[in-house]
């Protein structure tokens, strides 16, 4: 008996699953058809695979190959009802001497379908099936039992999804999704194991960055855990971060931080106490304290460190290595405005070796992360020193992205003076908002109702005057 397997696998993330691609194998004796299965999938391109699938299968209608192949990649494309035919005609013509390779690939495809239509029960049993057939389970079979497993929990499957989480955690960490990293700590917590579940959440929260509601869902699990002094911590993320988005104030915070202290006094947990003072310390810019508070030797939690490098940078007594061990947390505060607001005010520190290359990003950061706080005015204003602009036009700045909105709302609109912020930036002398806005313009000049517009505002300043001439020219 002659036979050769090679198997190609492509993965796609998608909200709630991932998507498989296609599984060929080589093998002596093969049905009708298969030959050129195997030519077809050889092929790089995927729309050339699925066009040379559907040919075959024009003359070949029950190649099971075709099928099934045809299948995972309509529901790689979102497109459910012709995965779903093609999947029910690869199953009635499915034999029990069909390769097993492709029958792995129909069981992990009929799973993926059923959790995408809500079928979970159903997503269940293909999942089982598929690794019946392979338990070396290379297409993550045993993730899609997870998530159908999590969703039927309530029919008494808590603990075999549970079990089954911890099997994906152990084989498919590395392909979870927000929604499993969410379901496995939901389970964990069910069941009490906060550790385990907050090992699980750091994880998400380096993976993913930070979401808003993640400090007080850390929180609540280290308080369960009985760490105090880290639920306090984890909690004042959120409290931060709803400052600079406008969701609280100042005094909000404060009053925030006086409830929690008395909790901490209602519950005996005085050893939060310390912890509690060095935020409020830091609330009233008191970094000194805070940072002797807070700072250590190998701390290795990120909430703890970020906040202990946060209060040595404002309290200026840590020196200019205090900045790498910041950078390397970049991972869990790519979403965090202050973290990189913090940054910011360490290379300020040094000008010389953080110029406008190294400042310009950072700062642009915080803008785009919180766009109507205190904290972007205040990048604004950075950003027009190093661009030789009054700061007084702070608030004309606009950042590239925010140029390109503006440009899209003149498309759906047709309102030129949404184009206001752009031509306000030809006032100023060369920095690359200012060449950004330029070109934007240009481009759109050859388009009558701009280029009248153009022309009514062209004679502000000579350097707008000298600007529009030459984009309309």
């Amino acid at each position: 008996m002659c036979y050769n397997a090679k198997m190609k696998v492509s993965f796609r993330y998608t909200p709630l699953v991932l998507s498989t691609l296609i599984v060929s194998v080589f093998s002596c004796g093969a049905p009708a058809g298969d030959d050129k299965v195997e030519l077809v999938l050889a092929m790089e391109d995927v729309e050339s695979i699925k066009t040379g699938l559907e040919k075959i299968l024009a003359d070949h209608s029950k190649n099971f190959k075709a099928l099934t192949n045809l299948a995972a990649i309509e529901l790689m494309q979102d497109e459910l009802p012709q995965a779903a035919e093609h999947l029910n005609r690869a199953l009635s013509v499915m034999k029990r001497r069909s390769d097993l390779e492709t029958v792995y690939l129909l069981r992990v495809t009929e799973s993926e379908l059923a959790l995408k239509q809500k079928r979970h029960e159903a997503a269940k049993k293909a999942a089982e099936a598929a690794l019946q057939v392979n338990p070396s389970d290379p297409l993550h079979s045993r993730l899609y039992l997870s998530r159908a497993l999590y969703a039927l929990r309530t029919h008494g499957n808590s603990e075999a999804a549970l079990k089954a989480y911890q099997d994906s955690w152990e084989n498919d960490k590395a392909i979870f999704l927000h929604a499993d990293f969410e379901a496995y700590a939901d389970l964990l917590a069910e069941a009490e194991n906060w550790d385990a579940a907050l090992t699980v959440s750091y994880e998400y929260f380096k993976r993913f960055g930070y979401r808003f509601g993640m400090g007080a869902y850390l929180s609540t699990l280290h308080e369960k855990a009985g760490n105090f002094p880290y639920s306090v911590l984890a909690a004042y993320l959120d409290l931060r971060y709803g400052l600079a988005i406008g969701a609280a104030s100042l005094q909000q915070v404060a009053d925030n931080l006086k409830a929690v202290e008395q909790t901490l006094r209602d519950n005996n947990a005085d050893e939060g106490i310390p912890y509690l003072k060095a935020l409020q310390d830091m609330e009233k810019g008191r970094w000194a304290a805070a940072y002797t508070a807070l700072i250590g030797e190998n701390i290795e939690n990120p909430i703890h460190a970020y906040l202990g490098l946060a209060a040595a940078i404002e309290s200026g007594q840590a020196g200019q290595e205090v900045l790498a061990p910041m950078l390397l947390l970049e991972d869990y505060y790519s979403a965090y405005p202050e973290y990189y607001y913090r940054i910011a005010h360490e290379y300020a520190r040094y000008p010389l070796k953080y110029g406008f290359a190294e400042q310009r990003p950072v700062l642009e950061k915080v803008i785009f992360l919180a766009p109507g706080s205190a904290m972007a005015a205040e990048s604004r204003r950075v950003l027009c020193r190093l661009s030789g602009i009054d700061e007084r036009f702070a608030a004309d700045i606009y950042l590239l992205g925010e140029q390109a909105a503006a440009v899209r709302q003149y498309a759906e609109t047709g309102r030129t003076e949404t184009l206001a912020p752009l031509v306000r930036l030809l006032d100023f002398k060369p920095n690359p908002y200012t060449q950004a806005a330029e070109k934007a313009l240009s481009d759109l000049s050859d388009i009558p109702p701009v280029r009248t517009y153009l022309t009514q505002v062209k004679n502000k300043t000579p350097l707008r005057n000298e600007r529009i001439t030459y984009i309309l020219n």
